[in-house]
């Protein structure tokens, strides 16, 4: 595939969605024109993936979750960034590059809401990040799993330094 911004033919879209990243041997069109340094869209998605038997590795119904929100939204003209837009190799961190820095264009995050979020520290500093940004960042939980941990089973492995960008 070429990566962004080289060798393939620049068309001026607005959108990109973690379904067609690639196609037909190019990185969409997106990608190419603002990845990574520029896009900053204002509705970003933080998602764990959680593992059920027989996924892959890193691989779990989380993802799905996810998936699914980035194309419903992106089929209403609406862009998204997601750790499924972050390359292969990049920190996750770059997440929060796009939730709160001086670029950051953020104005909602969506969180996917199932048991692996409560065991989940970098979904836990991606909110905690749009909880203390400078800019008004609105939270939006959507329900995907029950029965969720009882509150004293949330996040029990996680340390105050977990919390930092």
């Amino acid at each position: 595939p070429t990566a962004p911004g080289r060798g393939a033919a620049r068309r001026p879209t607005p959108h990109c969605n973690p379904a067609n990243t690639i196609h037909d041997g190019r990185w969409c069109d997106n990608f190419e024109d603002h990845w990574p340094s520029a896009y900053y869209p204002e509705v970003l998605i933080s998602y764990a993936t959680g593992r059920r038997e027989g996924d892959a590795p890193g691989c779990g119904p989380g993802m799905l979750y996810c998936k699914r929100i980035c194309e419903l939204l992106e089929a209403n003209d609406i862009n998204t960034f997601s750790g499924l837009h972050v390359p292969a190799g990049t920190h996750w961190k770059v997440f929060l590059l796009k939730l709160n820095s001086r670029f950051a264009n953020c104005k909602v995050l969506i969180v996917v809401v199932s048991p692996a979020l409560y065991a989940s520290i970098p979904c836990l500093t991606e909110i905690f990040n749009a909880l203390s940004s400078k800019k008004v960042v609105k939270i939006i939980p959507i329900l995907f799993e029950n029965p969720l941990p009882r509150s004293d089973d949330q996040w029990t492995k996680v340390q105050a330094h977990d919390l930092k960008a």
